[in-house]
Formats: C-alpha cells, structure tokens, sequence
C-alpha cells in the first residue's frame, strides 16, 4: 500500500529526523498517476541521520532550499533501490556524510537549482503567516538567531510603485538575506537590496540588484541593516518571495575531497559538502559522477 510521503513545509521548525524507515512512498495522486518523493523538504533547516529510504515510487528524498546557518545535513543514511534519484538537492549549504547510494534508477545524488512554477508556488504556500512586502510594511526587526519570511502578492491591475522594507538585527549579529522564489517579468519589476539603513543610502551605499547579482545570494550585511527595495512598473507577479535571519556565524571552508559520490550536477554550485562516502555508493546508479560543471568550494568571512 503506496503513500504519498513525508513533507516538511517551508516554515517548519528545526528537526531531528533519525532511525527511520520510509518505503513504498511517492504515490501522490493515484486516480492521475502523480508521484512525490518519498521525503520533500521546502526549506531544509533539519538533520537527516541513519535513515533507510529504499523502494519508492520516486526519488527517495528532494530539497527545494537549505538554510545558510542550520548545517543541514544527512548523515550515516541508506537510499537505495528508489525509481527515481535517491537524493534531488536544488539549493546549496547541504552536507552529504557517510551515506550509501545504491540502485537508485536515476542518479544516486543530483543537484539542480531549476523548479517549476508549480514548484515555486508550493514553497510559498508552505510559508505560515509571512510579511507581505507593500506599503504597510516598513520594517522587520530580527531576533537573534530569528528568521522571517517575506512575499509579494500578485495584483490584478498594473500599478507604478516603489515598496521598501529595512531589516534590523541586534549588534554583534548580521542580517543574511536569501531568495525563497524570483521568476518575474523584469520589463515590470526590479528589486535592490542595499547594505545599510533607509536612512543612510546613497550614491555610494553597496547594494546587489538581483538580475545583475544573483549568484552573489544568500547575502550578509556589513553591519545591523539590510534595505531591500521592490519597485513595480506595471502588474506585479507575486513571483517575489525572500528569507531573512540574525546570525553571528560565518560560512566556514567546503571542501571536496575523495568524493566518490554519483553526483549528477548540470549547474555550478558553491556550497555543497561530501564527507567520507565510501566506494559503495558509486554501484549501480544510473549516473556515475556526472558534473557538466565543476562543483566549487569558498570561503567567506563576516566583514
């Protein structure tokens, strides 16, 4: 007897997920023949530990996004025998650990940042109580460790505006700002985040303009504000949705070596991080090791 699965949804708190078993999963719909991932994380701020996801309709386990600070992992875990990928990664800050990936149909572990509007949608609709981004929203002050979630919402007549929210955190803290969805029509919407207060923005403040910067997200303010403007030309989206949080931490060395994984990875990606996996987990998957791009490791240290 087939279920759909698990899902943790976008605003679900941390957890710990362990000695689990999750088989004959991933039958979504079965009057449509729909399928689902045996596990499917919307916004992963959990760990994964000694877990066996074997014999599933679909891919074993799928995350749409990882946070930056939460060292989402999974850890000393089984997946195998899955008839789609065993793990499906499409955002970066995840760490692989001693796991065993083995006769999955398709590639023992992918990593691919593209989802579909649909996709997109059902991360947003995960979102509980989130701060619509429009003129009533000013300001969000960050408690330490906090995070808030933050939206657009798509208008049915075309409009001329410019909406600004500044985000605070305490001191000693950084405010770090990562995209949960962008897809609009740039002709109509631009959106600018400005490394600073309303206040003190000028010519000369720094800011990241999400078209020209995108590979520069999640980013982390130089002191206690960030700005975040959205300016709307026309009929906005809704396509628009963000994250923030107050951290002290800083994104330490990812590095890759003796990864002998089944990594299938079509786009760059700079914060993936693979520990001692074993020669066991390149058998019999689909894909051995296939990175059309190289995987790339940074560091970045608070200003």
């Amino acid at each position: 007897m087939y279920f759909s699965g698990v899902h943790f949804l976008t605003t679900a708190r941390s957890s710990l997920m362990k000695y689990t078993v999750v088989t004959e999963a991933g039958l979504m719909d079965p009057t449509l023949i729909i399928y689902s991932p045996a596990i499917k994380i919307s916004y992963n701020v959990h760990t994964m530990e000694n877990l066996l996801i074997t014999g599933n309709e679909h891919d074993g386990m799928e995350i749409m996004k990882n946070d930056v600070y939460t060292n989402a992992a999974i850890r000393h875990s089984v997946i195998s025998n899955n008839l789609g990928t065993g793990v499906s990664v499409r955002g970066s800050f995840f760490t692989v650990e001693n796991c065993t990936f083995i006769e999955n149909v398709k590639a023992g572990f992918e990593y691919n940042p593209h989802y579909t509007t649909y996709e997109a949608f059902q991360i947003r609709a995960g979102i509980m109580e989130p701060h619509i981004l429009n003129e009533n929203l000013n300001s969000i002050h960050l408690d330490n460790e906090g995070r808030e979630f933050v939206i657009t919402q798509q208008t049915a007549e075309s409009m001329g505006e410019t909406f600004q929210v500044e985000i605070e955190c305490n001191s000693e803290h950084r405010v770090v700002l990562d995209l949960i969805d962008y897809n609009p029509d740039t002709a109509t919407e631009n959106v600018t985040v400005f490394d600073g207060p309303i206040s003190g923005i000028g010519p000369n403040t720094r800011r990241w303009m999400i078209e020209d910067d995108l590979v520069d997200f999640p980013i982390e303010s130089s002191a206690r504000f960030l700005t975040v403007r959205w300016v709307v030309n026309g009929i906005a989206t809704g396509r628009f949705a963000f994250v923030v949080r107050s951290s002290m931490l800083m994104i330490r060395n990812k590095r890759r070596s003796k990864n002998t994984c089944n990594v299938l990875g079509p786009h760059l990606n700079k914060y993936l991080k693979f520990v001692a996996v074993g020669k066991k987990t390149k058998q019999r998957n689909q894909y051995t090791c296939t990175n059309v791009y190289r995987i790339m490791c940074y560091k970045r240290e608070n200003v």
